[in-house]
């Protein structure tokens, strides 16, 4: 059923939840009156949420059937929505305004670079000086080795002399007894020794003897080699070398 036509006289005919307070908080933003009602609305508000009246028209809403009411309704909650938008935008601007700015930064003059150092100077030394210092150096290398050589020899001679008195060599023509490692003796008149072989000459019979398979006395007193090859170990003892 339709309603009949009516203008909105007064808030009465607005659901209760869509009513809105005729004094607008101070700083919220322009405002004006409703020639109709005498409301108080925002400057920019098209239509008077609690008469209807349309500011554009001059004339009041129409309510003759339920779409009108709900435009009327639409309207009001939009202009409330841009009224409330109206005051946050106007707090946050005042608020920008009257808050204290950083003072503006200055960009200061970057300090000159040092300069570098310079590279320390070369200094080449005297070639002479130091050609006479390496000679210098061989010299003395050379006269402890030359130092050390003839003790060594005197050394040698002293142990040369110490085995003759215990192991006397046997000259060619002596008479001697050489004993084997499998303790045999030859006896006879000594000839010489040539390639390892120690010749014995008895009865006029000659004995040809290998000198490894001489015990280590006999061999001591046929074998040069075997002689010196003992002092050297005697001296490398003596120097504190592990001896071959």
């Amino acid at each position: 059923m339709t309603e009949p036509d009516s203008d909105i006289a007064d808030s009465e005919s607005i659901p209760p939840r869509l009513r809105v307070r005729k004094d607008l908080p101070a700083g919220i933003g322009p405002v004006k009156a409703c020639p109709s009602c005498n409301s108080t609305v925002a400057e920019n508000a098209l239509i008077c949420v609690r008469c209807g009246f349309n500011f554009q028209t001059g004339s009041h809403l129409s309510t003759s059937s339920g779409m009108g009411r709900k435009l009327a309704i639409g309207g009001a909650v939009l202009v409330s929505v841009l009224v409330a938008v109206a005051a946050i935008v106007y707090l946050i601007n005042q608020f920008q305004h009257d808050a204290p700015q950083p003072p503006p930064q200055t960009i200061t003059e970057l300090p000159p670079t040092p300069a570098l150092p310079a590279p320390p100077e070369v200094v080449i030394t005297d070639l002479p000086d130091a050609m006479d210092k390496q000679a210098e150096l061989e010299i003395r290398a050379a006269a402890a080795q030359a130092e050390q050589e003839a003790r060594l020899s005197v050394e040698r001679d002293q142990l040369r002399a110490q085995l003759e008195e215990r192991f006397p060599a046997i000259n060619i023509g002596e008479s001697v007894a050489l004993r084997m490692a499998n303790g045999f003796v030859h006896r006879g008149r000594y000839l010489g020794m040539r390639d390892g072989i120690a010749v014995v000459s008895e009865g006029g019979e000659r004995t040809r003897l290998p000198i490894a398979e001489l015990d280590r006395e006999s061999r001591l007193r046929v074998d040069p080699e075997a002689r010196e090859l003992l002092v050297e170990q005697r001296l490398q003892q003596t120097q504190g070398a592990p001896s071959p």
